[in-house]
């Protein structure tokens, strides 16, 4: 199968801010940090890639290089073939993100004006955002709520709206940091169900950020390991080489 996600020795730095922007960061990097090490990774077309680590591994930060939020230092990125810095904006059609804590809804709205706001944004009709928004509905069982205020939202609810809200324009490729944060179990093995439905139906890729081993067995096709900013272990969960990463159902 084609990849739809090639990565090759990619670097990202964060450096402190010097001059007249000091002033007005809020940023307390006082050195250089290499959060991405010389990363080389590829995805398959309609994959579920599962990316795990520790905290401050450079796991959100590659996933914010790959939907064009920050540029790489160093390497090469390339997503549908497209690569990451010359064709920004024909990333930017063709990718979804998936943020947890996210507080970019509007709370007095209901969830589908809600998608009906966002829809618009991405220049999309109101016949093509009502259409997706019936078929994202069905999709992640949404049907009893989506008409609620979203202040009313349990964190289940609130996370299914954030992955439709990503699937509105029908991404191939879909990026999700932590999808499962603060749900309970069921919920979230409900989830990842509908969000594997996508990879098996739709084509759609997926790279996904856990902490959970549990959850990458059962719902990633290949697995990788970041670990201080370089990708440690890149295969099957039952490979040997993410046996020493392993400890307590978490990774180390």
């Amino acid at each position: 199968m084609p990849h739809a996600i090639e990565i090759e020795q990619l670097t990202k730095i964060f450096r402190p801010q010097t001059g007249i922007r000091r002033w007005f960061s809020s940023s307390s990097i006082s050195h250089d940090i290499k959060v991405l090490d010389d990363v080389t990774l590829h995805v398959q077309a309609g994959e579920v890639f599962g990316l795990l680590g520790p905290n401050g591994a450079g796991k959100t930060t590659l996933l914010k290089v790959l939907s064009t939020l920050i540029r790489p230092d160093r390497g090469s990125v390339r997503i549908l073939g497209y690569d990451l810095v010359r064709d920004e904006y024909r990333i930017k059609e063709r990718v979804g993100m998936v943020y947890p804590d996210e507080r970019s809804f509007y709370w007095r709205l209901s969830g589908r004006e809600n998608l009906r706001f966002f829809g618009s944004l991405l220049n999309l009709s109101i016949r093509e955002i009502d259409r997706r928004t019936r078929e994202l509905s069905s999709l992640m069982n949404m049907d009893n709520f989506l008409d609620d205020r979203y202040d009313a939202y349990s964190t289940g609810m609130k996370q299914r709206l954030l992955v439709a809200r990503a699937m509105l324009r029908e991404p191939a490729v879909l990026l999700m940091d932590e999808p499962t944060r603060g749900l309970d179990p069921a919920m979230a093995e409900s989830l990842l169900k509908q969000i594997r439905y996508l990879a098996l139906n739709k084509q759609t890729t997926i790279v996904m950020v856990t902490h959970r081993l549990a959850e990458a067995r059962n719902f990633c096709d290949r697995i990788g390991i970041l670990d201080r900013g370089r990708l440690v272990c890149d295969g099957s969960i039952e490979d040997d080489l993410f046996q020493g990463h392993q400890q307590g159902g978490r990774v180390r």
